[in-house]
């Protein structure tokens, strides 16, 4: 699977469950109320596991994390 994909189902499974009308593949996961600030730290523990990279305290905006496509820019720029 790619970064995208992985990523769009850990969403859906793990932060989205109770936001059954977001659609998490385009749109604000930080405005619909998807991801907060535990969901980052979750999101992010799940970064790090999944595609070894480290994600510094500097990078921990909403706007890495706003879109989908925004968190898989931020992993595939750390994933070189």
């Amino acid at each position: 699977m790619d970064i995208r994909t992985q990523l769009l189902a850990f969403i859906q499974g793990e932060l989205a469950k109770n936001a059954p009308d977001v659609d998490v593949a385009s749109d604000s996961l930080v405005e619909t109320g998807v991801i907060d600030s535990v969901g980052i730290l979750k999101l992010v523990t799940f970064i790090e596991k999944t595609f070894s990279v480290k994600i510094g305290d500097d990078e921990l905006l909403p706007e890495n994390f706003d879109t989908l496509d925004d968190v898989t820019r931020l992993v595939a720029d750390k994933a070189g």
